[in-house]
Formats: C-alpha cells, sequence, structure tokens
C-alpha cells in the first residue's frame, strides 16, 4: 500500500512546464519538490559533490536513491534537502571513519532537526 500511495504521488507532481513525474529526471523531481527556489543546476552540482565525496557513481539510479532520502528526512526532520546536502559534505571532511551517505544523510537531518 505504501508504494501504490508513493507511486500516486510522483503521478501527481509536476514540474513548471507541467511535465508529469512519470516522465521527469530524478534532478528534475528534486528541483519540483526540494524546499527553496534551487535550480535543476545548483542542484545537480550539490548532488554530485555529495555523490563525489562518498564514491558513489553519477547516475540516474542514484540520483533517485539520494533524492528520495533527502526528501524524506526532509519530511520526518523539516530540514531542507540542500542544507542535508550541504552537511553531508562538510561532514565527510571532518570524519575519519568510514560512514556511507545515507548514513550522513540521516546523521545531518538529526543535527539540524528542531532549526527549521
Amino acid at each position: 500500500m505504501k508504494y501504490l500511495i508513493t507511486l500516486i504521488s510522483l503521478v501527481m507532481i509536476t514540474n513548471a512546464s507541467g511535465q508529469n513525474a512519470m516522465d521527469m529526471t530524478a534532478l528534475e523531481k528534486m528541483e519540483a519538490v526540494f524546499v527553496g527556489d534551487f535550480s535543476k543546476n545548483e542542484i545537480k552540482a550539490s548532488v554530485d559533490r555529495a555523490l563525489i565525496a562518498y564514491g558513489v557513481r553519477r547516475d540516474e539510479l542514484q540520483y533517485e536513491k539520494l533524492g528520495s532520502a533527502l526528501v524524506g528526512m526532509r519530511k520526518e526532520t523539516n530540514v531542507p534537502e540542500m542544507v542535508i546536502l550541504a552537511c553531508t559534505v562538510e561532514f565527510k571532511k571532518q570524519v575519519t571513519r568510514q560512514v556511507s551517505l545515507p548514513d550522513a544523510v540521516g546523521m545531518c537531518a538529526s543535527a539540524f532537526e528542531g532549526q527549521y
């Protein structure tokens, strides 16, 4: 049932040109649903920085996974996606132990929870 609701939600998302979410790239979806007024290029640059920092390949599947994780964390914590992304890159620079990108997303969202 959860997946059906998610699919229905995706179908209802449209971008500025009226394009349906099922026909949109991951970056176009992020541009449509991320909090704030960020262009697709700004989002791509931030997403790419995070993916590169954690050694994750940059392809459509990884964009989809990261975008979904960021939106999920925003919905749980109210922390904007771009704040979480910036935090993950800074976090990677400062930690000496191995941390995955999904774990960093969760830690960063939790660290800023209650501030937005």
